[in-house]
């Protein structure tokens, strides 16, 4: 019995390892749960903070590419292309504005003054019906105000608009350059209103070239002439021509045809009609007292050389 007893206690402490041991063998895998939350968790939080911070990264760009080009774009140039300008036309105006529309005249002279002290000598010549434009002469024209002259003296004609405002006088211009077409329309006109008045041709003809010159043989044909003012005789009782007559010349124009000269220049008294010849002639026409005709050595008495205008009164009255 004893022995049995032993065998008993014996046989129950191996069951009794075989059981710790079970145990223990059962008792991995609560172990390996460790290992199973270390892929669950740690990775879930890496990852889900990672993208985080790669969005991040991605709103920098958006920072510099919307902020940054923002300040360059659009504040810079702005500065550069608004503001610098601004100041520039400023200290111009400054510097114009110092000096009268008389002295900058005298300026842009001053720059076409040839050896003989004469500035735009390519003004100085005479046209009338004995010293006609060449056929097909087309001045290169600017514009002043609706009307245009020879670009070359309508900076002048502008400047001396400017010095009479600043007079308190307003030169209003009624006619300037016309065309070669634009100045035969203009002569036929005239010489059939004459004619149904009960002119005739010849003296129609006559009447009208006194008033308005035949095409190639007038001012206006060069862009050299500008009427201002009123086109009436009786304009030479305003205030706008003793302005002109008293400055017209600091800018190189004169009155071209006055009332003691008309058997001279053919042309009845307009004391509208400004033809600029250059500030130098301008000044010593002006002293003189002379017509242009006179002025030139041109009295009249060589007429009509170039057959222009017997040509035009053949063309006219013979239809």
């Amino acid at each position: 019995m004893t022995e049995k007893k032993h065998t008993r206690r014996a046989f129950a402490a191996v069951i009794a390892c075989l059981a710790l041991t079970a145990a223990a063998c059962v008792g991995i895998p609560e172990n390996a749960e460790t290992p199973a939350e270390t892929p669950s968790e740690t990775p879930s939080e890496t990852p889900a903070e990672t993208p985080k911070m790669t969005k991040q990264v991605t709103e920098t760009p958006a920072e510099t590419s919307a902020e940054t080009p923002s300040e360059t774009s659009a504040e810079t140039p702005s500065e550069t292309s608004a503001e610098t300008p601004s100041e520039t036309v400023t200290a111009t105006d400054a510097v114009t504005a110092s000096r009268s529309p008389e002295e900058r005249a005298r300026e842009t002279a001053a720059l076409t003054v040839d050896e003989n002290g004469v500035d735009n000598a390519w003004a100085f010549l005479l046209i009338n019906a004995r010293n006609p434009l060449p056929d097909g002469y087309v001045p290169v024209t600017a514009p002043i105000g609706v009307y245009s002259l020879d670009a070359r003296c309508a900076e002048y004609a502008l400047l001396m608009f400017e010095a009479a405002r600043n007079d308190g006088i307003t030169l209003n211009v009624q006619s300037a350059y016309r065309s070669i077409e634009r100045q035969t329309v203009n002569f036929e006109s005239f010489y059939n209103s004459l004619v149904s008045r009960g002119y005739t041709p010849e003296r129609a003809f006559d009447a009208t070239a006194a008033e308005i010159a035949p095409p190639y043989t007038s001012e206006h044909n060069a862009g050299l002439a500008a009427d201002i003012g009123i086109i009436e005789s009786y304009f030479d009782t305003t205030e706008e021509f003793r302005w002109l007559k008293e400055n017209s010349w600091k800018f190189g124009f004169i009155m071209r045809y006055p009332a003691d000269k008309t058997s001279v220049t053919g042309i009845i008294y307009e004391p509208w009609h400004y033809r600029f010849v250059g500030l130098y002639h301008a000044g010593r026409i002006r002293d003189s007292g002379l017509c242009l005709e006179e002025y030139m050595g041109d009295d009249g008495s060589d007429n009509d050389v170039n057959g222009v205008v017997e040509k035009f009164r053949e063309y006219i009255t013979g239809r």
